[in-house]
């Protein structure tokens, strides 16, 4: 079992809905769901600046660890992921936004979502993200 450390973000918008991806593990693809951003610290990083780091990466949205303020919550999780179990210390951080969704496109630059109509849109986590997420994808939803 691997033991790592892990900082999250609960994304808020101005409606009060939490931004969640939504995915699936590569060793079980039939079984997708939901969860919140972040991800595993790098040697050296606090969790809120780990938490701010995959918050960039996932979904382009920029914030500072010091945005991000004190933890909201603290929990230990063990899990599996691609056949790999993992003891995850983790910190959640909380940041509001407003109601536009920004993602970050490799190669593109930042780009802008303001839904307009309501819908479930699928994304490539290799493209949004970049080198390490292949295997990944997500399913955006817009709720009227």
């Amino acid at each position: 079992m691997i033991s790592r450390r892990a900082g999250r973000v609960l994304v808020i918008d101005a409606g009060g809905r939490v931004l969640l991806l939504h995915g699936f593990d590569p060793a079980r693809p039939r079984e997708p769901y939901w969860f919140t951003i972040g991800g595993g610290a790098e040697p050296g990083e606090s969790l809120a600046q780990a938490a701010a780091r995959e918050l960039s990466e996932e979904t382009g949205i920029s914030a500072d660890a010091a945005e991000l303020g004190e933890p909201v919550w603290h929990e230990v999780s063990e899990f599996s992921f691609d056949g790999t179990s993992y003891r995850q210390e983790q910190d959640f951080f909380e940041l509001r936004i407003g109601s536009a969704v920004v993602m970050y496109a490799t190669g593109l630059g930042p780009v802008t979502i303001t839904p307009d109509k309501p819908g479930t849109f699928v994304f490539f986590c290799d493209v949004f993200c970049g080198d390490g997420h292949e295997e990944m994808a997500g399913t955006l939803v817009v709720e009227a």
